[in-house]
């Protein structure tokens, strides 16, 4: 998969620029395995209808799109997200739809020459949209519906004990002798 190397070198030099790398073993861990993932997520949605090129450029974006809504957008934006799902799964499979739509050919995929030159990646901005369309209204609905009944956050002393203790009856880590 040669989106994959693309992906996970430009992730580390992107790391390495904003001096990422001098990091905890477990945050070394947690990147290589988002890079794993991103590149995956990224590229999926071209399987199958673009060439050996594609791949190479989807690659380097999925190196930095993602890492910048998990790194800067997270931040601008303020939200909660501590395993960055919405910078690696949402904003990484809308570029890999998107950039199908740029980099998809007939010569992979006999199925696309019905469509004219070039309009693919119309197609594929609509299919975007009704997906995100879809996506905030069904996650709203559920919010509304766990809101109503559990709750959506416990309580702040709570959740600085440590769920652990307040809703198992249990320490999950066992720090002293």
């Amino acid at each position: 998969m040669p989106s994959g190397v693309e992906a996970s070198l430009t992730v580390f030099l992107l790391r390495a620029n904003k001096g990422h790398c001098q990091t905890s073993n477990a945050q070394r861990s947690t990147s290589k395995a988002q890079a794993k993932i991103l590149r995956v997520v990224v590229i999926t949605p071209a399987c199958g209808y673009v060439d050996p090129t594609g791949p190479i450029v989807i690659g380097v974006a999925a190196g930095i799109v993602p890492f910048f809504a998990c790194t800067k957008l997270k931040s601008w934006l303020g939200y909660d997200d501590a395993l960055d799902t919405f910078g690696i799964h949402a904003v990484g499979g809308t570029l890999g739809a998107f950039l199908t739509g740029i980099f998809a050919t007939a010569s992979v995929n006999p199925n696309l020459a019905k469509l004219a030159l070039g309009a693919l990646w119309l197609q594929q901005l609509k299919a975007i949209g009704i997906t995100i369309l879809f996506a905030v209204v069904g996650t709203a609905i559920i919010g509304a519906v766990v809101r109503g009944t559990i709750g959506l956050r416990i309580a702040p002393e709570v959740e600085r004990q440590g769920l652990d203790i307040n809703e198992h009856g249990e320490e999950g880590y066992m720090t002293a002798g």
